[in-house]
C-alpha cells in the first residue's frame, strides 16, 4: 500500500480489511507521507482513550481500516498506561487480518506459508525453519512479514533470528540483494525484531559501522531477558551474542569477540544439551580458550557426563593433541553411572550417535558395544543398538562385521515371541532386521567376488523383506542377471515404488486434515524420499522421482539423506551440475558419511568425464 493509500485510510476513507492481503510496505520515497500517517496513527491511538464513546469508536474504526500499517503502533499500545487504550489496542491487534501469502511470493514460499494463520505455535516454528532453508533468499520477505506481524513477540524474534543465522552470501552483489530484500520487506516497522534486521542489513555491506548498534541491541535484549519474561528467551539472546561474536571475528577483533563469547557463557542455560551445543559452536570457531573456561566453570557436569567429555576430546583432536584426546575419551567411557539402568543406556546410545555424526567411529563402536554388553539380549534396546552399530559398520564398508553384529539380534527376534511383539509395537518391521543382515552378507561376498554366496544372501534377504530399498537396488545391480531374476526384481521395484507413492498420498491427506501436526509432513517427506531413492537408483519415472524428491526436501530442508537422494535424482535425469551441487550440500551437512562421500565422487567423476567427452555415456550406478 503506497503512502497516498495510507493517507486515505488514515482519513477514514477506506473501510474494512479486505485489501490487506495485497499489502506491501511503503516505499522509501514516500517517507514524508509515511511520517504524516504514522503521526495520525499515534493520534488515533490516543483517541482510543477519549472520554466520549463516539470518539473512541470512530478512532477504532479508522485504525481497523488502516490495517497492517497501524500494526506496529497498536502492538506497542498493548502496553499503554491507559487501560482503555490497552484493551482496544489488544482487540485491534487480534482483529487485523494479515495476508500472510502475497502474489509476489514464489510457488515454494506459497506452499510453505499457506495455512500459517491457522497454525499453532509449534507448526509456525516449523514453517519459519522451512522458509529459512529455501534457496536464493526466497523466504526472506516472508520471514520479514512474520517478524513484523506475528502477534507473539517470541515468534517475531524467531523469524528475525532465522534470517540472521542464514549463511551470508560471499559475493558483494548477493549481499546487496539480500539487503534490498530486507529493507523493502521491513517498510516502516518499529518492532524490535525489525530493528535487528535493519542492523543486520547494514552489517551485510558495512560490517564495521554495524558493530555499535549491534552491541546496543544485544545489551537491550539481555536486559529484556532479565526484566521482561515472556518477551524473549535465552536461546534468542545467545543467538544474538553469537552473531556479534562472529561479526567481530570476521573483522579481526578477536579480543572483543571473546568478551562476547564470555557473555554467552554466562547466559547459557546449564543443561547438558545446551553445554554440548555451545562446545560444538566454539570448536567451529577455534575458540579453545572458551572451551577450557566452560569446562572450568562447570567441573561437575564435565566430570560426570560422557557427552561433554567426548566433546572435549574432539576439541583436543582438532588441536592436534591425540594423546589428550584419548585420555579424555577414556574418562568419558569410564564416566560414572556405567550400570544397566535405563538412563545410562539412553545416554550411551545418544553419545554413540554424536560420535558417529562427528566421524569418531572407534569411540562410537566402543560405546555401542558397551550398550550391547549392558543390556539383555532380549531387550529392545539391545536389538536397536546392534542395528545402529551395523549401519555404521556398513557405511565404513565393513559388511561382514555389520552382518555378524546384527545376527544375534535377528536370532533373538526369531526365538522370542515377546521381543518380536515389542519390535512390532514400536512400529518396526521385524523382517527388515533379517533382510539387512543378509544384505550385509551379500555385500561382503560381492566384495570377495563370491557371486554364488552373494545371490544366496540376496534371495534370503528378499524372502525376509522384499521392500527393503537398498536390497532391491542391490538386486537390480547384480551383474549379468538371468531373465527370471531381472523380471522378478523389476516387478518388486514397481510394487514397492507404488507402495511408497500410495503412502505419500495418504500422509498428504492426513496432513491437510491436521496441519498443526509437523510429524505428518515428515512422513510425507520420508515416503516421497523412499520412492525417489528407489526409482533414481534403478529404473522408472525419473522426472516423477525428481519431483517427489524436491517435495521431500521442501518439507524437511537441510537433511543430508534427503539431499543425497535429490543428487541421485538429478544424476538420473542427467543434470550433472545439479547432482553435484546438491550432493556437495549433503556432504557439508554430513561430512563423515561414507556413502554420501562416495556418491559425490561418482557425480564429480561423471561430470568431469562429460566435460572432456561430451558424447560419452554416463557411468553405471554404484
Amino acid at each position: 500500500m503506497c503512502a497516498r493509500s495510507l493517507a486515505l485510510a488514515a482519513a477514514g476513507l477506506i473501510v474494512g480489511v479486505g485489501l490487506l492481503a495485497a499489502w506491501h510496505p511503503a516505499r522509501a520515497d514516500d517517507d514524508a507521507d509515511v511520517a504524516q500517517v504514522q503521526q495520525r496513527i499515534d493520534q488515533l491511538i490516543e483517541q482510543l482513550g477519549a472520554e466520549q464513546f463516539a470518539v473512541r469508536e470512530r478512532a477504532q474504526r479508522q485504525l481497523l481500516a488502516i490495517g497492517l500499517d497501524a500494526f506496529d503502533a497498536l502492538y506497542r499500545a498493548q502496553e499503554h498506561g491507559d487501560i482503555e487504550i490497552k484493551s482496544r489496542a489488544r482487540y485491534l491487534v487480534r482483529s487485523v487480518r494479515v495476508g500472510w501469502v502475497l502474489p509476489d511470493d514464489s510457488p515454494e514460499v506459497r506452499a510453505v506459508l499457506t495455512g500459517y494463520a491457522d497454525s499453532g505455535w509449534g507448526a509456525r516454528e516449523t514453517i519459519i525453519g522451512r522458509l529459512r532453508s529455501l534457496d536464493d533468499d526466497q523466504g526472506v520477505p516472508a520471514l520479514c512479514r512474520i517478524a513484523r506481524f506475528d502477534t507473539s513477540e517470541v515468534l517475531s524474534k524467531r523469524a528475525a533470528q532465522s534470517i540472521i543465522e542464514m549463511t551470508a552470501p560471499e559475493q558483494v552483489e548477493l549481499r546487496a540483494r539480500r539487503q534490498r530484500l530486507l529493507r523493502e520487506a521491513l517498510g516502516v516497522s518499529r518492532r524490535t525484531s525489525a530493528g535487528w534486521l535493519r542492523v543486520y542489513a547494514e552489517w551485510l555491506t558495512a560490517p564495521q559501522s554495524a558493530m555499535e548498534p549491534l552491541a546496543e541491541l544485544v545489551h537491550a535484549e539481555a536486559d529484556a531477558l532479565a526484566n521482561l519474561p515472556g518477551k524473549t528467551d535465552a536461546d534468542i539472546v545467545c543467538s544474538l551474542v553469537r552473531w556479534q561474536a562472529d561479526a567481530l571475528l570476521q573483522i579481526d577483533r578477536r579480543d572483543e569477540a571473546l568478551t562476547a563469547m564470555r557473555q554467552m557463557l554466562q547466559l547459557q542455560p546449564t543443561t547438558i544439551e545446551r553445554l554440548s551445543g555451545t562446545i560444538d559452536w566454539l570448536v567451529l570457531r577455534d575458540a579453545w580458550e572458551m572451551i577450557d573456561e566452560l569446562a572450568k566453570r562447570y567441573p561437575e557436569q564435565f566430570r560426570d557426563h560422557p557427552e561433554l567429555l567426548y566433546r572435549l576430546a574432539a576439541a583436543r583432536l582438532s588441536q592436534d593433541d591425540p594423546q589428550a584426546a584419548e585420555e579424555l575419551a577414556a574418562q568419558a567411557f569410564a564416566a560414572p553411572g556405567a550400570g544397566d539402568d535405563d538412563r545410562e543406556v539412553v545416554t550411551r546410545i545418544n553419545v554413540g550417535r554424536y560420535l558417529v555424526e562427528n566421524g569418531l567411529f572407534d569411540w562410537a563402536e566402543r560405546e555401542y558395544r558397551l550398550v550391547i554388553d549392558l543390556t539383555e539380549e532380549d531387550a529392545l534396546r539391545n536389538v536397536f543398538t546392534r542395528s545402529m552399530l551395523a549401519t555404521m559398520l556398513h557405511d565404513r564398508q565393513r559388511n561382514l562385521q555389520a552382518a555378524e553384529v546384527l545376527k544375534p539380534g535377528v536370532e533373538r527376534i526369531a526365538e522370542n515371541r515377546e521381543l518380536k511383539q515389542m519390535v512390532q509395537r514400536v512400529g518396526r518391521d521385524v523382517g527388515n532386521y533379517e533382510a539387512r543382515m543378509h544384505f550385509y552378507y551379500a555385500m561382503h561376498h560381492a566384495e570377495q567376488g563370491n557371486r554364488a554366496k552373494q545371490i544366496e544372501h540376496l534371495q534370503q534377504a528378499c524372502e525376509a523383506d522384499a521392500t527393503d530399498l537398498d536390497l532391491l537396488i542391490a538386486m537390480y545391480r547384480l551383474p549379468e542377471p538371468t531373465p527370471a531374476w531381472r523380471e522378478k526384481t523389476l516387478d518388486l521395484i514397481q510394487q514397492t515404488a507404488q507402495k511408497c507413492e500410495r503412502e505419500a498420498e495418504q500422509y498428504r491427506q492426513m496432513a491437510r486434515k491436521d496441519p498443526d501436526e509437523p510429524a505428518l509432513a515428515d512422513m510425507v517427506a520420508q515416503s516421497c524420499n523412499h520412492y525417489a531413492w528407489l526409482v533414481a537408483n534403478t529404473e522408472g519415472d525419473y522426472p516423477k522421482a525428481l519431483k517427489m524428491s524436491l517435495e521431500s526436501n521442501r518439507l524437511m530442508p537441510d537433511s543430508a539423506s534427503l539431499l543425497d537422494t535429490l543428487g541421485r535424482c538429478y544424476f538420473a535425469v542427467d543434470d550433472l551440475d545439479s547432482a553435484v551441487k546438491h550432493q556437495r550440500r549433503a556432504a557439508e551437512l554430513d561430512p563423515h558419511n561414507g556413502a554420501i562421500a562416495r556418491q559425490l565422487k561418482q557425480f564429480e567423476d561423471a561430470r568431469k568425464q562429460s566435460q572432456s567427452e561430451p558424447n560419452a555415456a554416463p557411468p553405471l550406478p554404484q
